[in-house]
């Protein structure tokens, strides 16, 4: 009797067990679509090179993983119905690029990337505006070419108004047009004229068209291109003022005509005569001057008595170095009791004045080299230091009593040069702290009636690296009315990245070439560098390829954060610090944090 009641119940259950798994396998199936299914995040930049509308950026997906070969659609709205339309597709590494010459005016820039079978859309909108301002145009090439062994770059670098152009130039070479220059974010490009050049001088000329709503803009160069440079060569032992030495003079002429400004290094190698001859290799530099002459002078006191071959080596900016060989000439130990004629007491005296003069020129230039290298020390520390050291410029002495209770003056963006916008002033003291204070539109900000003692002023904003100075209350009048000098955080990452160049190149080679170049040449002096010569880069030379992210990334901030005229917040500066002390610790070199 109750076995038909348990049937039942056994049967709701199983048909209730079955509708579960069913909700149970849908939920999964739906969880796991979303898990395959990726999220697209569009980073872009709308920057108005004068008339010229420039929009770039990346698409990542959630990960931060460049998402390369697709296609993002590009509106640019903008005032009486002027409208453009463009589809453009990303690079490898998720960058994207478009631009267009437009009339002046406001414009709103909607980017949007679609929705697809493996990732979620994205969509920005930024606006900028177009003002018709001038371009800027550089050109950049080698003064000395010789042979055609190695490529000939010559370099454009153009901006409006500071803001990189990415138009390209178009390259003429002795009238002759080669093609278009491709620019990068950065306003900068590179082409190879190696193929094109004639014997002599060629005339380089870079041409950026004119538009409805600015000129045209040139820039020119000139490359002396030698296929072989003809170079005659003399040693002899000679008098120059009142000291006796060797010399090597010359000549360096290509068909006959001479080759101005030429780097040219003279050597004197010693013929040894054994062991117990210690006697070692000088070498000197100099330029040729504008008939192609050239002359290396070194005292017999720095070169000893012996047999001294010459050699010679004429460097130009890109090719082969052209060597030559000076027959030797000997220094006799007789000739060098002898120095002058009638007049030789005297000008002992005058041998030994110059002399003297000579080591406090030394003294100079050691004491010179010294303050540099101190110099360059705490440039080093402070580019790594995580706050700025304010120091303030006071702009004038307020005399009323009741000034010498107040704080006050402008934060000035010492990058821009103008006043700084959106920053807060606080005062503390340990626990201690004021309410923020926000500057005015022209950066002037005031503490009226602060309590006497010694306070710590700190100023924040956005786009700057955190400074910090002391002050004292009361005063003489000064700190009333002072200039507080602020650092941009694209400032602060390009004096970091400055001194981390000089630290590898022995200078600074930006301005030269471009982030990216300096990271190839980093990467060729990390092949070839000899740890004798740049011991602190033995580690480097060793782990040179671990290293290609590091790099890469460096070069790739400093580029982004200096020229891109976007506001970066004080992370960013603190993500390039990392960056270079993980590459100076990888070189072995002390990071005092």
């Amino acid at each position: 009797m109750n076995q038909k009641p348990t049937k039942i119940r056994a049967l709701h259950a199983n048909v209730a067990m079955f509708f579960m798994g069913l909700a149970l396998w849908t939920g999964a199936a739906h969880a796991l679509e979303l898990r395959v299914k990726g999220k697209a995040n569009l980073e872009v930049s709308a920057v108005a090179a004068g008339t010229l509308a420039q929009v770039s950026g990346t698409l990542s997906d959630e990960t931060g993983r460049a998402i390369g070969y697709r296609s993002v659609v590009v509106r640019i709205i903008g005032p009486q119905g002027r409208n453009i339309t463009q589809e453009v597709s990303t690079k490898e590494t998720g960058q994207f690029i478009f631009q267009d010459e437009l009339p002046p005016g406001e414009y709103r820039v909607v980017v949007e990337r679609a929705n697809d079978i493996h990732f979620e859309g994205d969509v920005r909108d930024v606006s900028m505006t177009l003002e018709p301002v001038a371009f800027e145009l550089d050109a950049i090439a080698p003064e000395h070419v010789f042979g055609r062994e190695s490529p000939v770059l010559v370099y454009a670098n153009a901006r409006a108004a500071g803001v990189p152009v990415t138009l390209g130039p178009q390259v003429y070479l002795n009238g002759v047009w080669l093609g278009q220059i491709d620019m990068d974010t950065s306003g900068r490009g590179s082409f190879n004229v190696n193929d094109y050049l004639k014997e002599g001088i060629n005339t380089l000329e870079l041409v950026l068209p004119p538009s409805n709503y600015r000129d045209e803009v040139r820039a020119s160069a000139q490359i002396r291109f030698t296929e072989k440079a003809q170079i005659s060569a003399d040693m002899q032992v000679r008098i120059s003022g009142l000291s006796r030495g060797m010399s090597i003079s010359g000549k360096v002429e290509s068909l006959g005509d001479p080759l101005a400004n030429l780097r040219v290094q003279g050597s004197f190698v010693p013929v040894l005569e054994g062991h117990d001859d210690l006697r070692e290799s000088i070498t000197e530099s100099t330029r040729t001057d504008d008939e192609g002459n050239f002359e290396v002078f070194v005292p017999s006191l720095r070169l000893g008595n012996g047999v001294w071959e010459g050699r010679v080596r004429v460097i130009p900016n890109v090719g082969k170095t052209e060597t030559v060989d000076v027959t030797p000439v000997l220094i006799e130990p007789s000739r060098a009791r002898k120095v002058t004629g009638w007049f030789g007491v005297v000008a002992i005296v005058i041998g030994l004045l110059f002399i003297f003069q000579q080591g406090l020129l030394r003294l100079r230039e050691r004491w010179k080299a010294w303050r540099n290298a101190q110099a360059k020390q705490k440039r080093d520390r402070q580019a790594l230091e995580k706050e700025e050291v304010l120091v303030p410029v006071f702009l004038e002495e307020v005399t009323e009593a009741g000034a010498r209770d107040d704080l006050g003056g402008v934060v000035w963006d010492v990058w821009q040069n103008q006043p700084a916008k959106g920053c807060q002033v606080r005062l503390v003291r340990g626990e201690r702290h004021s309410e923020p204070l926000e500057v005015d539109s022209r950066g002037r900000f005031r503490f009226v009636d602060v309590e006497p003692g010694e306070w710590e002023m700190e100023v924040r904003g956005r786009g700057f690296v955190t400074g910090k100075m002391r002050v004292k209350v009361p005063h003489q009048g000064r700190w009333a009315a002072m200039r507080v000098d602020m650092v941009a955080v694209p400032l602060k990452i390009r004096r970091l990245y400055q001194t981390t160049l000089e630290g590898v190149f022995g200078d600074d080679p930006w301005g030269q070439l471009s982030p990216d170049e300096i990271d190839k040449e980093l990467r060729q002096l990390l092949e070839v560098v000899e740890p004798r010569e740049r011991e602190s880069l033995e580690a480097l030379a060793r782990e040179s390829e671990n290293l290609s992210h590091i790099l890469d990334a460096l070069a790739s901030l400093v580029e982004e954060s200096y020229f891109s005229g976007k506001i970066y917040d004080e992370g960013v500066w603190l993500n390039a610090r990392d960056l270079v002390v993980n590459l100076r610790r990888r070189a072995g070199v002390e990071v005092h944090e």
